[in-house]
């Protein structure tokens, strides 16, 4: 069995349109729970376990996946992954180990729907710009702190 990462780059208008997608097309795809996290603009990430091999699963996918409001995917052994730059909180629900007692699926958060005060930590963003410079902040950071104490 392998952990995979599946990034849709799709339009999905709403949580309740992703939710019944994956009830309906990924329950034939995973062994064991099935994670995601959708954005406001209806991308979103889907986190699964499955046991088939390379040429099924990939066949089982584009059969899958082949809706009209997905624009493209990609699809990522959960092992193989070497580097990733995501919100903590992102990061937290793709890497982290999961209670096993969570049923079937895991809604994380609409990522972009939550306040920037909650998807950032003024000391962090502080600490990257005394290390790496100002430069290197996101301009998701750089809204933030110009937000701040607004």
């Amino acid at each position: 069995m392998k952990t995979y990462i599946l990034f849709i780059f799709a339009s999905f208008s709403d949580l309740e349109e992703l939710e019944f997608f994956c009830f309906e097309h990924f329950p034939q795809l995973s062994i064991g729970s099935i994670k995601y996290v959708i954005e406001s603009s209806g991308n979103c990430i889907i986190i699964f376990d499955s046991d088939k091999q390379k040429e099924p699963l990939v066949n089982s996918l584009d059969e899958t996946l082949s809706l009209e409001s997905i624009r493209f995917y990609m699809i990522f052994e959960k092992s193989s992954i070497f580097w990733s730059k995501l919100p903590t909180d992102l990061n937290n629900f793709i890497f982290k180990p999961q209670p096993k007692n969570l049923g079937m699926f895991k809604i994380l958060a609409e990522m972009d729907k939550q306040p920037l005060e909650s998807q950032f930590n003024l000391d962090e963003i502080l600490e990257k710009i005394q290390i790496d410079g100002i430069s290197s902040l996101s301009p998701e950071e750089k809204k933030f702190l110009d937000d701040f104490g607004n």
